[in-house]
């Protein structure tokens, strides 16, 4: 399958950029590792460092995830 710019260049898929949240959010939406992660952040002692989600395409641009580049 051929991929298109937007696929080739997804910095949501590519590179970890949060898809939601900022500084006034209390976490954040992101994929890592082939899931889709919501993170807090802030994270309390003790507690969890997020939770995650297999997702086998990007939610952004569509991209399967986990097939070599």
């Amino acid at each position: 399958m051929t991929r298109t710019e937007e696929q080739q260049e997804c910095p949501y898929c590519h590179d970890e950029k949060t898809i939601v949240g900022d500084n006034d959010m209390a976490a954040y939406v992101m994929i890592k590792i082939n899931c889709l992660f919501v993170v807090p952040r802030i994270i309390m002692p003790g507690n969890s460092t997020g939770t995650g989600c297999p997702i086998n395409y990007c939610p952004i641009c569509g991209r399967k995830l986990g097939v070599a580049e």
